[in-house]
């Protein structure tokens, strides 16, 4: 297995002590141990400035000027759906999704 992969197998046992199963397998004792002594250790820890930056953005940028919904509600007869006859209507003699079906297995 990977340094990674140990790095963050050991990460989620220290947080999660009772988990019984990681990775389809039981977690076995010694992997636990490991992960008391190692997985406060593995956090990744980001620069504060880059926390900073990306907040400053955030709180510098201007107001969204929309709205998820409409402003007003229409009236009954002011719509914009449409309505008529399809003009395409699908035969399927060019479908081949049943062509293995037999007739004995209907």
């Amino acid at each position: 297995q990977s340094c990674h992969h140990l790095s963050y197998k050991y990460y989620v046992l220290y947080h999660l002590p009772r988990l019984k199963f990681l990775d389809s397998r039981p977690v076995a004792a010694e992997e636990r141990n490991e992960a008391q002594h190692r997985g406060k250790f593995m956090k990744i820890v980001r620069p504060v400035s880059y926390r900073t930056e990306k907040e400053d953005d955030h709180k510098n940028s201007p107001p969204a000027n929309y709205t998820p919904l409409p402003s007003s509600r229409r009236d009954i007869g002011d719509h914009q759906g449409a309505y008529g006859k399809c003009r395409y209507r699908y035969s399927g003699k060019h479908s081949e999704g049943n062509r293995f079906i037999q007739n004995n297995d209907l």
